[in-house]
């Protein structure tokens, strides 16, 4: 029983939020919204394509209203992965400050 209902209540939206970033919504339980955050950050990281870079910084741009602390440690993993050369997004502008402090932003 204890499977089934953590089975049910397993509603962290990883998968919908890389294919629709604009659809993502973030868990209201704070344990889901970090837990959603850092999944949507591991995934990125794992394969950190334009595309996947940009839908990962429209999750956390979305995220930073409700959540700001914790979007911003999953900023600081997108950052980490941004490949040499690549376009900021606008969302960045959101999280300056903690990613030039962390030393993953000049300028």
């Amino acid at each position: 029983m204890e499977f089934l209902a953590w089975l049910v209540e397993m509603d962290l939206p990883i998968r919908s939020s890389a294919a629709d970033p604009a659809s993502f919504r973030l868990p209201e339980r704070g344990d889901r919204a970090y837990a959603a955050l850092a999944a949507i950050a591991s995934a990125v990281a794992a394969n950190p394509t334009p595309e996947t870079l940009d839908a990962g910084w429209q999750v956390l741009g979305l995220a930073a209203d409700a959540a700001l602390d914790m979007a911003a440690t999953a900023a600081r993993v997108l950052a980490r992965c941004r490949p040499d050369g690549a376009a900021l997004p606008e969302e960045v502008r959101v999280f300056a400050p903690v990613l030039r402090a962390a030393g993953l932003l000049n300028g």
